[in-house]
């Protein structure tokens, strides 16, 4: 929340993502998706709607992860 763009950017290299992460850098999508605790973990589609919510510390990593973000993704599930 109200993060440096800079620093959002080295997390993103070191956590080695392979998808976009979101700077909410006035914290306006913050309350918007009524976050209350960090950190928060939200998989949103191409129209905003909240997909997947996972509170706390999560791992990208898994097989599992990758296959609901490529799940997600996939036009023909939208």
């Amino acid at each position: 929340m109200k993060e440096k763009k800079e620093k959002v950017k080295q997390y993103n290299r070191k956590a080695g993502m392979p998808f976009p992460l979101l700077l909410d850098s006035n914290g306006q999508v913050t309350k918007n998706y009524g976050v209350r605790g960090f950190p928060a973990h939200f998989l949103i589609d191409q129209k905003g709607d909240i997909k997947a919510y996972a509170p706390g510390a999560k791992s990208w990593e898994s097989k599992k992860s990758h296959s609901l973000i490529k799940f997600l993704i996939d036009p023909k599930n939208i």
